[in-house]
């Protein structure tokens, strides 16, 4: 399968919509190896966020699994496809605590017209260099990051990424990391991996 970012944002918008209202997600739309992961944006116990893996599992009709990873931490997750896209929905208990208790402004459906709104965006990429770009609701706002896959030439795929987008790109030995201003208003972290 051979999604394209925008397509692959498309389904996760209405992937969120599906579900309804959730705790604070952060969305990864892989373009490499295309599929959406649905994840939480702050550690909490599971029965936080059980309701949403059921609510992807039924949409997904697929069964939610709970899983060991070690002593007393498990996983909860569901994973299926969704319009021919591989999808995985998973929490895990915290190791942690979340600290501070920010007072949340927004929601699911905020999340949704955040991809939404970045689709032309998105649709102008050059896609071949992007490993995943996220989506994060981070209570009060959403954080955007793109992860660019290792290059021979990680200065040149975060210009192109960039586009002509106001930005600060640093190139270092190691790769290039940076932001960006979208055009809705959020900022692009932009890190490479290797």
């Amino acid at each position: 399968m051979s999604d394209s970012l925008p397509e692959l944002m498309t389904r996760a918008a209405g992937l969120l919509d599906a579900i309804g209202d959730a705790q604070p997600l952060t969305v990864d739309l892989k373009v490499r190896n295309p599929g959406i992961t649905l994840r939480p944006s702050f550690p909490g116990p599971i029965n936080t966020q059980r309701g949403m893996i059921e609510r992807v599992a039924h949409v997904l009709g697929s069964q939610a699994t709970v899983k060991p990873v070690t002593d007393r931490i498990y996983t909860y997750s569901v994973q299926g496809e969704l319009g021919g896209t591989r999808v995985i929905a998973i929490t895990l208990t915290p190791l942690r605590a979340e600290s501070g208790a920010a007072m949340r402004s927004t929601t699911t459906a905020k999340t949704a017209n955040v991809l939404r709104d970045l689709l032309p965006w998105a649709d102008s990429l050059e896609t071949a260099e992007l490993y995943q770009l996220s989506v994060a609701d981070m209570k009060t706002d959403h954080e955007v990051s793109a992860a660019i896959a290792r290059s021979d030439a990680p200065s040149k795929a975060a210009v192109r990424l960039v586009g002509n987008l106001p930005n600060q790109v640093d190139v270092r030995w190691y790769g290039a990391s940076g932001t960006a201003l979208l055009p809705t208003g959020h900022t692009l972290h932009i890190y490479d991996v290797g």
